[in-house]
């Protein structure tokens, strides 16, 4: 249920994967002004070629392309597509992304993960793990970012009314509470009858809750009724909601939502001006990232993609709908 995005937006379009396609593994043609640098390894996987040795058996690229494309193919198409498109907006604008360009993205990325220089490394490499983001894949990434960030830089705005939104977010008062979320009505109004038969909130969450959040008994961040992150129906309930009170079934997108009040935070004593220059500094990094957001969906949805591998263009057809979703 936690709606946070990172500062590298484009983090999205990763996927999940830990096996990234190889470039050049498929035919693809884009109306782009780039093209992709020629593929040493191309003859080997396209000619099926031994990939590699298990228990002493050869496995060849012909065995294996076609599973690498089903895993990953489209989501590795829709980073390439949209690199592409970046490279010639750029080069339509007269705009170039330097190497210190892209390594503030790393440290961009870094500082949002941890303020602690070693915890952020550590985090950061979790992070790459958990991605599939290898050496190629996780420069390709950064540029991307750096590249939107560029395109969007005249478009930032930041006013001091978000400045002060962000600061009550931040230090205003917020509700601890605890999810449960099912995907129809009558799912959740199941729940409500166990719970009010003395059921107990954090077994039923492990038990039943289709959200992430489950894994800790439903357990979610501090809410503020000002962090967009959240749906608005969730900021207002429990900005209602008492200690030990549980709400009424909440519809929402992906379903329906139960909510437990734990404990509130009180507002913290911390003066505006001492923190306002920070707010400031991630007040426009939040707009950043909405505005690099936007841009890339307007990038992909005018893509002209044509798919000229079977396996590829199944996995793109897969995909390419949910690399628009805002």
């Amino acid at each position: 249920m936690r709606y946070t995005a990172i500062l590298l937006i484009c983090i999205g379009l990763t996927g999940c994967q830990a096996t990234p396609t190889r470039p050049g593994s498929a035919a693809v043609t884009t109306h782009s002004t780039s093209s992709a640098s020629p593929n040493p390894a191309r003859a080997n996987v396209d000619g099926g070629g031994a990939a590699a040795l298990v228990d002493g058996r050869t496995l060849s690229w012909a065995e294996l392309r076609p599973l690498i494309v089903e895993a990953s193919g489209g989501t590795v198409l829709g980073e390439w597509a949209l690199d592409q498109r970046i490279a010639r907006e750029l080069k339509q604008r007269r705009l170039a992304v330097s190497e210190a360009d892209v390594k503030r993205e790393e440290a961009l990325l870094r500082e949002q993960l941890s303020d602690d220089p070693d915890q952020a490394v550590r985090l950061l490499d979790r992070l790459r793990d958990t991605r599939g983001l290898g050496p190629r894949r996780y420069d390709a990434l950064l540029r991307r970012n750096a590249g939107l960030r560029r395109l969007v830089a005249d478009e930032v705005k930041v006013t001091p009314a978000m400045v002060q939104a962000l600061y009550e977010q931040r230090y205003g008062e917020k509700a601890v509470c605890r999810l449960i979320m099912v995907p129809n009505l009558s799912e959740a109004t199941k729940v409500i009858k166990r719970l009010e038969q003395g059921a107990s909130f954090i077994d039923l969450a492990i038990e039943v809750s289709t959200d992430s959040s489950r894994n800790q008994g439903g357990l979610l961040p501090a809410i503020s009724p000002l962090d967009a992150t959240f749906p608005k129906e969730i900021r207002d309930t429990t900005a209602k909601l008492q200690v030990g009170e549980v709400s009424p079934p909440i519809a929402l997108e992906g379903g329906f939502a139960i909510l437990k009040c734990e404990r509130k935070i009180a507002q913290e004593p911390v003066p505006f001006d001492s923190v306002s220059n920070a707010l400031t500094v991630q007040a426009r990094l939040e707009v950043e990232r909405t505005l690099m957001s936007r841009q890339a969906r307007t990038l992909l949805q005018n893509l002209d993609v044509t798919v000229l591998d079977a396996d590829l263009d199944r996995a793109w057809k897969q995909r390419k709908d949910r690399l628009l979703e805002p």
